[in-house]
């Protein structure tokens, strides 16, 4: 007993400063994204995404900076869905994501897809994941198994135009 939590104190005291101080409230905002899903229309929620690009994906850019700062969202984010008692698949990981990512002003793009299941009949499957610049925030990077359907961002993507 004296050793599990000797174990566990070390654990938290290599956690960094961040994921400590974010921990609760993203184990909140899981469940209370977990509760918009449930109550709130497509039509409510989709105004949380960001811009609506359609199905053209693209990777928002970041600075080294803004994305050591993403890679501790997305730590925070994974350590919160482990103690969560609710259900906290992609989708509400991917809304948490999304509003961690915003009050930092980090550039972040969240994807929806779909894949057809293995199995006999064939079932669709749905997914939802965040990335900032190529590092993937909330459900890993999922494009070689998901079909984009549909992109959403905070910030604009350059085109050529814009060099």
């Amino acid at each position: 007993m004296v050793d599990r939590v000797a174990r566990k104190l070390r654990s938290v005291c290599r956690t960094p400063v961040f994921v400590l101080v974010w921990l609760a409230p993203t184990w909140l905002l899981l469940g209370l994204a977990r509760l918009a899903i449930l109550r709130l229309s497509h039509k409510r929620l989709v105004l949380a995404y960001g811009h609506d690009f359609g199905a053209d994906a693209w990777l928002a850019l970041a600075t080294p900076r803004q994305l050591h700062r993403a890679s501790r969202i997305r730590q925070v984010v994974a350590l919160a869905v482990k103690y969560s008692p609710w259900v906290a698949n992609c989708f509400p990981q991917a809304l948490v994501a999304r509003l961690l990512l915003g009050i930092y002003g980090i550039p972040y793009t969240l994807f929806f897809g779909v894949r057809r299941s293995a199995d006999v009949q064939g079932d669709i499957n749905a997914h939802a994941w965040v990335m900032t610049g190529g590092l993937p925030v909330t459900g890993g990077a999922s494009f070689g198994e998901f079909t984009v359907v549909r992109v959403f961002a905070n910030h604009a993507p350059m085109t050529g135009q814009d060099a």
